[in-house]
This record gives C-alpha cells, sequence and structure tokens, in this order.
C-alpha cells in the first residue's frame, strides 16, 4: 500500500509538472531613491532571458492610459477601472479599444511608448480590437518587460499616474501595484511597492494550462516581495 500510494503522489507530481510547465523567472529590482539608481537582480535560466514572450493583458495599462490621455476615461471613474484591471475584463476593454480607435492607439503608442515598446507600431501588428489586449503580434525578451515597470514607477506623466494607480493592490500586510499577463505561453505578475521594490514574474505554461501558471506567477511575485520587503 505504501509503495502504491508513493507511486500515486511521484504520477501526481509528474502529471501536474506537464500541464503547468516548470520553467519560471523571477526579475526584481530596488530604486535607490538617494542615488536613483536601480539595482537588478534575477532568478532566472539564460534560456528564458533570451526568448521573447507575449506580455498577455500587462499591455492593458497602456489601454488605460490611452482612454485616459483621450478622455475616454475620465478621473471619476477610478474605482470602476480599477477593478477592471483587478479582473482583466476583456469585454470592458474591447470597448475602450472601439471607443479609441484603432488609429488614434497606432498614433498613441508611437508618439508616447517610446520608452516601453522601443519601436514603432503600425495597424499590422493589431488586426482585431481583442488583439490589442494581450500587445497584438509584439512580443518581448522578460528584462524589457521588468523595464515597462521601471518606467511606469518612476513616470509623473499624467496618463501613467492613473493607469499605474489603477493597479493599486493591498494583500494581508503588502501593499504594491501590481497587474496579472496570460496569453500564448507566458503568465506574467508584475508590479511594485510604493518604496520602490519592482519585481516581475515569468511562468511559461503549455496551451491550454494558464490558469494554474498564472496563479504560480501570483505566488511567486509575492513570494519575492515579502523577501526583500523594505520595513
Amino acid at each position: 500500500m505504501m509503495k502504491l500510494a508513493v507511486l500515486a503522489l511521484l504520477f501526481t507530481l509528474l502529471l501536474t509538472q506537464s500541464v503547468m510547465g516548470n520553467e519560471t523567472c523571477i526579475l526584481y529590482s530596488i530604486y535607490d531613491q538617494a542615488k536613483g539608481t536601480w539595482t537588478d537582480e534575477h532568478d532566472c535560466n539564460q534560456q528564458i532571458l533570451s526568448k521573447k514572450y507575449s506580455s498577455g493583458s500587462l499591455f492593458k495599462i497602456f489601454l488605460v492610459s490611452a482612454g485616459y490621455h483621450y478622455q475616454k476615461i475620465q478621473p471619476n471613474q477610478f474605482k470602476q477601472i480599477q477593478t477592471y484591471m483587478a479582473e482583466s475584463n476583456n469585454d470592458y476593454f474591447v470597448e475602450l479599444v472601439k471607443s479609441i480607435t484603432h488609429e488614434k492607439l497606432i498614433l498613441y503608442f508611437n508618439q508616447h511608448l517610446n520608452n516601453y515598446l522601443k519601436r514603432k507600431v503600425s495597424s499590422r501588428n493589431f488586426p482585431s480590437p481583442f488583439s490589442f489586449l494581450h500587445g497584438g503580434d509584439l512580443k518581448f525578451k522578460p528584462q524589457e518587460i521588468m523595464e515597462w515597470f521601471k518606467e511606469l514607477y518612476l513616470s509623473k506623466k499624467e496618463d501613467f499616474s492613473f493607469a499605474k494607480r489603477t493597479l493599486f493592490r493591498k494583500e494581508a500586510s503588502l501593499e504594491f501595484y501590481g497587474k496579472s499577463g496570460t496569453w500564448d505561453g507566458a503568465a506574467w505578475f508584475c508590479g511594485f511597492t510604493p518604496e520602490g521594490i519592482v519585481i516581475c514574474s515569468l511562468t511559461e505554461y503549455p496551451k491550454p494550462h494558464w490558469q494554474k501558471a498564472k496563479e504560480l506567477s501570483y505566488q511567486n511575485f509575492i513570494n519575492q516581495l515579502e523577501k526583500i520587503k523594505i520595513p
């Protein structure tokens, strides 16, 4: 009976790994307020660091900043948008994309996201309203995604300040700004604290097994934050 129980446990573990995938990557950085410099660290293998991934719903941060810029989102809608961001409400964001229009979004990306995307984009990168929700066909290395959140932490621009405030979360004794993003084999949870701790957690997954990978990325984010949290 003991052998059967052990075999059953091993089978369960192997099955879980096959569903979730076991490749994870955690990047983190701490901002020195006095010096204005970042100290970067990571726990990732070089294979993951060299690959490019979809940003998934992390891209919705830019949809919110664009919506605010074009006055499709008003300041008094803050609580509502905060809920949509936490839920990653696809229905709302598809309608937001339609209300802004594809043309204005592309214009906004090329005029205001140079420090994030590092490239010019066109409508060919975003063939449908839904494609804007996950960044279209754009792919990024983990360090590039990490730089988004460092840039967002430091940004004083009104549209980005509004967007990042919608990311605020309070989990037990932890306060942070964070967003999940899951698409095309990559599950992210990235964010930062008011003190300047930036963390980006990535879990690869075999499609369509995204749910467990999403949960693991979030838990890895929380675990890392608890390790390095500034008192």
